[in-house]
This record gives structure tokens, sequence and C-alpha cells, in this order.
């Protein structure tokens, strides 16, 4: 990318989609200013009213609002923002990929309904388009994903397996990552062995492509699956690379998940002391990024630890803020089925616009083409007047005939 300050507008309009193209291609990826860069290129987009690099703008910064800061509402503001642009500009192929998008950030917020609302319409371009293999992996990996959070394993499978065999998975970014989820779906079945090989072919993909947060990816989940062997020094090995790589760049959520599942594995082998230190690390950045479900998961987890070591005052502490945070938990609970009703509402009322519309688009062709036939009729029958009235050509012959006489 030119390092030259952009001047003319082509040059502009240029840099731009550089910017662009370079954060779209490596969404996984922490070792450049994506924030800086971003600005700038929304600055001049702006600037120049170039709206399809306005609203590609406003995705990049959303997906990195959410990796980074873990803002899921105003990633998912910003994401609507740019959808709305790509609809008037009728871009299918970036109203694709900003569904799919919204549904990876939905995946991970926890809402299943969206999530899968959002991977599907994204599906429907590429089902259409069947010779774009790399982009329609990454729809591929985002169904499977919701189906696994959804507890529907073999569809998961399915798609994930679907992804896999893209004829162009050599060439996309989502190789690596959808090798993990399929991981995922093989931890569950408690296929380990499988698991572990998938989990070996993403890490290899995943270091080739730079991709630093599903490198992490890997390497926690091959420590995870080392637990479950009973393989406490591969475990711990495995996952305190994936730590290591997460608290480089830093990527807190990451971190919270490493921080727990090494919690998890000492707590299983007994090394409570250890595995204290892990949860407080974790209930730190749980309250910062505010995600009440791992506080939950870390306060049930040292209540049962200080339980096991009959220290009551303490496991009686952590009971009480368990508590405190499920009711929390069901309020917000029910403040979120609450809006998803207000979002459904909302749509189901565009829809019925849009029907409207429609209905009334079809009445009025239909009253069109009713009033051009009542005037082509109108017509016909005024020249069928008309010729019964004058006289006809034979007769205006015989009539010049006779005046010449």
């Amino acid at each position: 990318m030119d390092s030259q300050e952009p001047k003319t507008l082509d040059e502009k309009i240029k840099f731009v989609d550089e910017i662009n193209n370079l954060i779209w291609g490596q969404r996984g990826m922490a070792d450049f200013d994506r924030e800086g860069l971003i600005k700038k290129a929304s600055q001049i987009a702006e600037e120049i009213d170039y709206k399809i690099g306005k609203a590609k703008c406003l995705l990049n910064a959303g997906m990195g609002i959410f990796i980074k800061k873990n803002d899921g509402r105003l990633s998912i503001e910003m994401m609507n923002e740019a959808l709305d642009i790509f609809k008037k500009l009728d871009n299918k192929k970036w109203i694709a990929n900003e569904h799919a998008t919204l549904g990876i950030i939905h995946s991970s917020l926890g809402n299943p309904e969206p999530a899968l609302y959002n991977a599907l319409k994204g599906l429907d371009f590429y089902i259409s388009n069947p010779e774009v293999d790399v982009d329609r992996i990454m729809i591929y990996y985002v169904i499977g994903t919701v189906y696994k959070d959804l507890g529907k394993f073999e569809e998961a499978e399915k798609n994930y397996l679907f992804g896999v065999n893209c004829i162009e998975i050599g060439n996309s970014n989502w190789g690596g990552r959808i090798y993990t989820g399929l991981a995922g779906v093989y931890i569950h079945q408690k296929k380990f062995n499988e698991a572990l090989t998938v989990c070996f072919k993403a890490l290899e993909i995943l270091k080739k492509e730079n991709n630093n947060i599903g490198e992490s990816r890997a390497y926690t989940d091959i420590g995870v699956i080392y637990k479950k062997l009973n393989n406490y020094d591969e475990s711990l090995n495995y996952l305190n690379q994936g730590l290591k790589i997460r608290e480089k760049h830093p990527l807190k959520p990451f971190i919270d998940k490493s921080y727990m599942e090494l919690a998890s594995l000492h707590t299983e082998n007994n090394k409570y002391d250890e595995a204290i230190d892990y949860l407080s690390k974790a209930e730190k950045i749980a309250i910062e990024i505010a995600q009440l479900p791992k506080q939950a998961t870390i306060y049930k987890e040292l209540y049962l630890i200080y339980k096991s070591r009959s220290d009551f005052a303490k496991a009686l502490h952590y009971s009480e803020k368990l508590l405190t945070l499920r009711n929390d938990l069901n309020k917000k609970e029910t403040d979120t089925r609450l809006n998803n009703l207000q979002v459904t509402l909302v749509k189901e009322k565009e829809d019925e616009i849009e029907r409207i519309k429609n209905v009334e688009l079809k009445n009025a062709n239909i009253l069109i083409s009713e009033k051009q036939k009542e005037i082509l009729d109108s017509i016909h029958y005024a020249k069928r007047i008309q010729s019964s009235l004058l006289p006809t050509d034979i007769y205006i012959e015989k009539c010049m005939n006779r005046l010449k006489k």
C-alpha cells in the first residue's frame, strides 16, 4: 500500500479500497493499527462521498470494536448502518458478507436466533453464486458455529464439512477456523483422536495465514482435548501457548477463556491454589468486559473449591455473589426477550408494509393495464365510427370523375 498521502479522487478511492481489503482479509490478525487505518479511510470516504467505501469502513470498524473492545451493542449498531448502505446500493455480495459478520457477532454474544437468521440470509447469495467459494466458506463457518452453540451438532458438522470441501479452501482465510469449528463438534462427540487431527490441521493453516486469534484458539482447543484425555502436561503446555498469544496482543475475551480453561485443568488435578489464581484473574476481566455468564461460572467454581477445602466463609461469600448475579442474569434475560420481541414485531411490521407495497404495486399495474385496454378499445371504437361515417375511396374517386366532366 502506497504510504504517500492520497491527493486525487482516484488515489483516495484506491486508498480506501486498499485499507478495507487489508482489514477484511486479516480479520483474525492483530499486529497492525487497524483502528488508526480505518479511521483515516472513513474520513476520506466521507469526504469524497464514496458510499461503498464508507459502508465497508463501518463493517470493518464494527468488527474491530467487537474483537478489541467486546462492545457488541456498538458493533451491531455500526454493522446495521453499513447494511443499510449496502442495501441502498443493492450490492448483494456485501449484503451477504454483512449478514455473515452479524451472524458471528450474535453467536458470540449468545443470541442464537438473530445469529442463525443472519447466517442463512448470507448463505442465500452464495447458493445462487456457487463460483464464489472463498467467501462461502465464511458462511458455512458461521452457520456451523451457530448450530454448534444451539447443540445441533449433526447440523454443525454438516455445514463445517461443506466448508472444508469447498474447492478454494486453500485460498480462504476461513480455512483454519472452519477446522477448529469441526474440532469443537468432535470434542463434544468425544471423538478426541479425530478432534486432535483436525486441530493440528487447523493450527498448520492458521500459522501460514498469520491468524493470531485463530492460532490461539487452536492451541487452546488442543489443550482442552489433552485435558479430556487426562494428559496434564500436554494440556498445560498447549493452554499456555494459547494464553501467550492472547496476552501479547491483548484480546481480553480470549484471555479470559484461557484463564478459565487453565483454572479447570488445575482444579481437576487438585491444584487449587493455581486454580484460584486463574479464576481471580478471569473474574477481573469478566467484570471489565461485562460478561455476566462468565462471572457466574467463575463464582460457581470458586464456591466449589472453597467448599471442598472446608473454607465455608469464602464458600458462602461466592455463593451469595452467584445468587446476586443470577438475579441480574434473569433480569437481563427478560430484557433481552422483550427486546427480541420488539425487534420481531418491528420486522413483522416492515414485512407487512413491504407486502402491502407489493400488493398496491400489483393492483396499480392491473389498474394501468385495465385503463390501457379501455383507451385502446375507445380508439378502436372511434375508428370504426369514423370509418362508417366517412365515404369510401371508391365513392370519392367517382365524385372526382363527375366533377371533371
